[in-house]
């Protein structure tokens, strides 16, 4: 789940405006999150998401980019699929 979780993170961090790099830095600090979070707070988080229909629309935005500018019809780390289908957080 980690190595999923760094590609949607990564994915939604290419989809912000501006230069599209990023820093390690702060890959380090979101990974270092993802280690401490509890699954409790983390399906709380995916719950809260699945409800917010301008937060699912998003996805949806950024998953239809991915897949033009790769010309793939789905993406391995497709954050649509995460977010909407029924969470999988075991670690």
């Amino acid at each position: 789940m980690k190595p999923d979780f760094a590609s949607i993170f990564l994915l939604s961090r290419s989809a912000r405006p501006g230069d599209k790099v990023v820093d390690p830095r702060e890959l380090t600090r979101i990974l270092d999150l993802y280690d401490r979070i509890k699954l409790e707070t983390a399906h709380k988080a995916v719950e809260h998401w699945r409800l917010d229909p301008d937060y699912l629309f998003a996805l949806k935005q950024l998953n239809a980019q991915q897949q033009q500018a790769t010309g793939q019809t789905r993406h391995t780390a497709d954050p649509l699929i995460f977010f909407t289908e029924t969470p999988r957080l075991n670690r």
